[in-house]
């Protein structure tokens, strides 16, 4: 029998996660079954610890084109719905021609990335969503994903502009 018991560690001692046996039986290798246990609940924060709520992205128009400038550290899955939110906002607002700055960022997780390419599938074939200022660290994850073929990405905004004026037409 698998059994998970969550209970709040004894006073004084810090929560600690282990690994206990339970039932008679075992797997058909003679192993017994265990479980995690885990003595303090988990639990994630809502948001990056760094960030103000009311100032997570920064939002500039350069006529149909809108500049969306993150103003944190890291996208990762605590602010990753965020991201995706904002940015699905925009585009149900009318907004097709997105750039995602990411100048301050320092690092991209996978969820993060997920929330980025959602946008690129939100705006299909009714607009356009590229990404500038991309540090080294955030470059390597988008080449070793191969993210770099899917979203297009210039080393800056006025780069990002003018291809987003061009294929806009």
């Amino acid at each position: 029998i698998l059994r998970r018991a969550m209970s709040p560690p004894p006073p004084g001692r810090p929560g600690r996660v282990r690994r206990e046996c339970s039932g008679p039986g075992g797997d058909r290798q003679g192993r017994k079954r265990s479980a995690l246990r885990v003595d303090a609940p988990i639990s994630f924060p809502e948001t990056h610890p760094d960030v103000l709520e009311d100032a997570l992205f920064e939002e500039t128009r350069d006529g149909d084109i809108v500049i969306v400038r993150p103003k944190m550290r890291q996208l990762n899955a605590p602010v990753a719905p965020q991201l995706r939110a904002h940015m699905e906002s925009l585009v149900r607002d009318g907004s097709h021609f997105l750039i995602l700055h990411l100048g301050d960022v320092d690092f991209v997780d996978s969820t993060a990335l997920g929330a980025i390419v959602a946008i690129r599938k939100a705006l299909d074939t009714r607009g356009h969503l590229m990404l500038c200022g991309a540090r080294d660290t955030v470059r390597a994850m988008l080449e070793v994903t191969r993210m770099d073929r899917v979203l297009r990405t210039f080393d800056d905004e006025s780069a990002a502009k003018e291809a987003m004026l061009r294929a806009v037409g």
